[in-house]
């Protein structure tokens, strides 16, 4: 896995004033307004918030699934906001790797073949998928698990699985929403040790959660409230070391 250690000061995310509004038949809901900041290379972040609060709606933008209504959003310095949607599909498969509650994983289709998929989408050849494919499920300890198929594994294996695509791609940026909403708290804290162990060796990660617990393995947590920022607070930790 390539390192992003070096480039840590390099921006990679910038929200200037996004805000993001529905249409409910005659009324507009509000549920992002006047949101501004910025995530740097190599960052844990966090963001908290209740239910109802606009989290799941701002990941949807940082991650390219959904576009603000006004103000604007970078990705590594290019401007997203006037992209075409075959332009936001290109960059979800090459710079976001998305972990998700409920895994998203194919139901009929091995956990190797599931890992495959990002990277056939991005065009790669049979033989480099299966080999970043085995070597992702290897690293995150599922090597003796490839041929199974999600309904043959448990939570924690599904959720690694997915972790396993997420990373398939060497992507920019890792978004993951509520990773450990369907574990229990002991495999829970063995996804978020996966997790920490991503971010020492250079990877970016932003974890969308409600529980104070998950959100306290970050390293900066960021609380929504009805649709803007109340709070960015960074936690120094000390100095990580290079994997």
């Amino acid at each position: 896995m390539a390192s992003r250690l070096d480039g840590r000061d390099h921006e990679l995310i910038r929200l200037d004033q996004v805000t993001k509004s529905y249409i409910m038949g005659r009324r507009e809901l509000l549920v992002l307004h006047d949101v501004s900041l910025s995530v740097h290379d190599n960052e844990y972040v966090a963001i908290m918030g209740p239910s109802g609060s606009g989290k799941t709606t701002l990941m949807n933008i940082i991650g390219c699934l959904d576009r603000a209504t006004s103000g604007s959003y970078h990705l590594e310095g290019e401007p997203i906001d006037e992209k075409s949607d075959r332009d936001l599909a290109k960059i979800r498969c090459k710079k976001v790797g998305f972990v998700f509650q409920t895994f998203n994983l194919l139901a009929r289709t091995s956990a190797l073949r599931n890992v495959e998929l990002p990277i056939l989408y991005k065009g790669g050849s049979g033989r480099m998928r299966r080999k970043r494919a085995l070597q992702m499920l290897n690293l995150l300890g599922l090597g003796e698990r490839v041929k199974h198929k999600p309904g043959e594994l448990s939570g924690g294996e599904r959720q690694r699985v997915a972790i396993a695509r997420a990373l398939a791609n060497h992507p920019s940026l890792i978004l993951a929403d509520e990773p450990t909403g369907n574990l229990d708290s002991k495999t829970g804290d063995e996804i978020m040790h996966i997790f920490a162990d991503l971010h020492a060796k250079g990877n970016t990660l932003i974890v969308v959660t409600h529980e104070q617990n998950v959100a306290t393995h970050a390293n900066r947590i960021i609380k929504l409230l009805d649709g803007g920022v109340v709070s960015d607070e960074r936690i120094e930790r000390g100095s990580r070391s290079d994997v």
